[in-house]
């Protein structure tokens, strides 16, 4: 609803401010949607293991490195279509920094990979780009060896809250908003969810 709202209200922005097409806003008189409740759902182990045998593990199929692709989700944090856009010229494995140059934020980002997510990339069959996926057959090859897997109610999208959640147990939330891209620093304090017992011990 909020993205809908959006949308429709910038469109008549622009009807007004460029092509003059209409002298007001009818948006404005609608109340704005408030932003949806985040999604809080994480791949359990068994539900890896589900996946794996799913998708097999040959990874000159596409079905396999699609979930790969999610593997390495859960390592980097990084959207779907910086996964697919990702290439080799963009990486440097000494370094351990995969270069994002254009994001979903308009801007650049330089992602610090682990020492798993440098093995699921040495792993990888070398086609360019890395993973040999367009965002279409990912999407589709994810839905069929989720279904596959008997696993419900998990897009491939809630690698990336796995990600976030287990990075928000290593790092502070100024690191893991550049690590992740995210601009609204609150967005990410849902993922600290350690008690004030927990917190208390790392005080000393």
């Amino acid at each position: 609803m909020l993205r809908d709202w959006t949308i429709l209200s910038h469109v008549f922005s622009m009807a007004i401010k460029e092509w003059g097409m209409v002298k007001e806003n009818p948006m404005s008189n609608v109340k704005r949607p408030s932003e949806p409740a985040a999604r809080d759902r994480l791949v359990t182990s068994r539900e890896l293991e589900a996946l794996a045998i799913s998708a097999g593990g040959d990874l000159k199929l596409k079905t396999g490195r699609a979930f790969h692709a999610f593997l390495f989700v859960v390592e980097t944090a990084m959207r779907a279509g910086e996964i697919v856009a990702l290439t080799w010229g963009n990486i440097d494995t000494k370094k351990r920094v995969a270069h994002l140059p254009m994001t979903k934020n308009g801007t650049s980002r330089d992602v610090p990979l682990s020492n798993e997510a440098i093995r699921l990339l040495e792993a990888l069959p070398v086609v360019d780009p890395v993973f040999g996926l367009n965002s279409a057959n990912l999407s589709a090859l994810w839905r069929k060896l989720r279904d596959r897997a008997d696993v419900s109610g998990l897009t491939f999208h809630d690698s990336r809250a796995s990600a976030i959640t287990r990075l928000s147990k290593k790092v502070d939330v100024m690191d893991l908003a550049r690590i992740v891209g995210h601009k609204n620093i609150a967005q990410l304090m849902t993922y600290y969810r350690d008690s004030a017992e927990i917190i208390a011990t790392r005080l000393d």
